[in-house]
């Protein structure tokens, strides 16, 4: 027996993800990036030292948190669908 294949609209979610996860993970690096930078400037240290480590932190935690909420948010909005 053969089975018929279908190519009707098979993606039932909403379009948009990509665009909500990308900008989860560019508002978390620059978040992270500007409260890093901004709080050791505070505390006395140098400013390059300062940069670096925002840099730092806003590549391996706002970009990784930011991405993951940005990725839960649109599917909480999207849940009831």
């Amino acid at each position: 027996m053969t089975d018929e294949i279908t190519t009707g609209d098979e993606w039932k979610e909403t379009p948009g993800m990509g665009r909500a996860v990308a900008m989860g993970g560019l508002v978390g690096a620059v978040l992270a990036f500007i409260a890093t930078t901004v709080g050791m400037i505070g505390a006395g240290a140098e400013t390059g030292a300062a940069v670096g480590l925002g840099l730092f932190i806003a590549f391996w935690g706002g970009l990784g948190f930011g991405t993951m909420v940005g990725g839960v948010t649109w599917v909480s909005q999207h849940e009831e669908h």
